[in-house]
């Protein structure tokens, strides 16, 4: 495959947004156990100098619903795996990629991906509003 292919550049766009409702499907699940350990709640004083890099840490009423949040989550850790994967597979790996080059590049790339990815999903459903619609079951 040639690193500029559909097969090679499609995971690389798509593979942001999968993670970012992937990754943290079952975090709401472990929210009771959190809260007795005490790690779950934010609040929003202490992350308001950070709503403008990450807004879905703010108070506007789309990111009520855990699903735009992350998206956002995935729009904004895109911004910068997309230039640096497609960069990788066009000097490192390619110009041209192997079936397994591109298989192990993709896993590669997407476990990367996963902890960026899960932290600020966890850090958006740890802030005080999110928390709370969280819990009573109102977040999606």
């Amino acid at each position: 495959y040639s690193w500029d292919a559909p097969e090679v550049i499609g995971p690389i766009l798509g593979s942001p947004f999968f993670a970012s409702f992937l990754c943290p499907l079952l975090a709401p699940a472990g929210l009771p156990e959190a809260t007795a350990w005490g790690f779950a709640k934010v609040p929003l004083t202490a992350t308001a100098r950070y709503a403008r890099l990450f807004p879905f840490l703010g108070t506007h009423p789309a990111w009520r619903h855990s699903l735009l949040r992350h998206m956002l989550v995935g729009a904004q850790v895109s911004v910068l795996a997309w230039p640096t994967a497609l960069l990788f597979a066009r000097f490192v790996l390619g110009p041209t990629l192997s079936t397994w080059t591109q298989i192990l590049g993709g896993v590669g790339y997407c476990v990367l991906l996963a902890p960026p990815i899960t932290l600020l999903a966890l850090l958006s459903l740890a802030v005080e509003p999110h928390y709370a619609r969280a819990v009573e079951g109102e977040s999606v």
